[in-house]
């Protein structure tokens, strides 16, 4: 069975980094021919850059690149759970673009952004369960409201304006609403223009996932790679500010163990089957989920998300005054199963 490990590197002094571990093979260094000088050889040494990544201790070979996983990682300032959006790191927080609302990545003057329309959906982790708040920069491109549901319930709105440019925007979310591990969030606003080609409600540019009691002064600082010097050598590495922290999660083989001092925490043996109902008006509808002996109800958003055993199930959605649909689904070992419908109204 593979196993997950959770390596988390924590940083409390400007400066630090995480530098590269992947060996490069050393080039030969060009050898004095002749009566050639030593001062002119030994300058050619000193001369030689120094590689661009730390070589591997002895006895071990590099497995994951780290600097080249960023946008796999959970990037953790003092405040909270921060995402770039506009870059790759937006993905693991989505499920990409598919079915989720984003429209893709662009700018907005210096900003680099996503965007979506009507809907945007976000899948973000709580420690534990605490009062929260998303905190996010954000332009809006019509006025109106942006509403924002937490597993289904509403947990507040904003009002914007059009022309406003970026702003900030702060959404406080009860304890009640948050659980821990994984929380499903529903960006919807009430209203789109065209821009580009497309109906578009709102360009992203970052986001914070923080205790409500976080102090939301200072903008978040975004995380790089970039050369920077590391025991005197420059080198390509992650500089975070005092007290922010990283976390990736790696496979580990079944033949290999988990460096000192980290801990292997096995896969799940369960999936996840996730989901919207709505009508074909494209409103939200709060309907039935059976599965087997289990039925849930969706939120008020209408998304729905049960965990399962892997196996093959029968999906039964029913709401009032609609008519129902069943789907069949296979669930695999730490798999999504994306089930989204739209239902039809019956006739009185």
């Amino acid at each position: 069975m593979k196993s997950c490990l959770a390596l988390v590197l924590v940083l409390c002094v400007q400066g630090f980094t995480c530098a590269e571990t992947r060996t490069e093979p050393e080039a030969p260094l060009e050898q004095a021919t002749g009566d050639a000088p030593r001062e002119a050889s030994d300058k050619r040494v000193a001369d030689t850059p120094a590689p661009a990544v730390a070589p591997a201790p002895d006895g071990t070979a590099t497995y994951e690149d780290l600097l080249a996983l960023l946008h796999l990682a959970d990037v953790y300032d003092p405040g909270g759970l921060f995402i770039d959006f506009g870059t790759a790191a937006r993905f693991k927080y989505t499920l990409g673009n598919w079915n989720s609302g984003w429209q893709g990545e662009s700018r907005e003057g210096d900003a680099r952004v996503s965007t979506f329309a009507k809907t945007a959906r976000l899948y973000l982790p709580a420690a534990s369960k605490q009062p929260m708040q998303l905190r996010f920069r954000a332009k809006p491109y019509a006025t109106g409201a942006l509403i924002v549901y937490v597993n289904g319930k509403t947990a507040g709105e904003a009002r914007v304006s059009q022309g406003a440019g970026f702003q900030e925007i702060v959404i406080p979310i009860s304890e009640a609403d948050i659980r821990p591990g994984e929380n499903s969030i529903m960006l919807r606003a009430t209203k789109t223009s065209q821009v580009r080609g497309k109906a578009r409600s709102f360009a992203m540019d970052w986001l914070h996932f923080e205790p409500s009691s976080a102090d939301g002064t200072a903008a978040p600082r975004r995380v790089e790679v970039a050369q920077a010097s590391a025991g005197g050598v420059d080198r390509r590495a992650i500089t975070l500010a005092p007290g922010a922290q990283i976390d990736w999660f790696i496979e580990v083989p079944d033949d290999g163990g988990p460096p000192p001092d980290l801990t292997v925490q096995p896969a799940a043996d369960q999936g996840w089957l996730r989901g919207v109902v709505r009508g074909f008006d494209g409103e939200p509808i709060q309907a039935a989920i059976t599965v087997g002996e289990q039925t849930i109800e969706t939120g008020e958003d209408g998304t729905f998300e049960l965990g399962l055993d892997a196996g093959e199930y029968e999906v039964a959605i029913e709401a009032e005054g609609y008519f129902s649909q069943r789907r069949h689904v296979v669930v695999e070992d730490d798999g999504v199963v994306v089930v989204n419908a739209d239902l039809r109204r019956r006739r009185r």
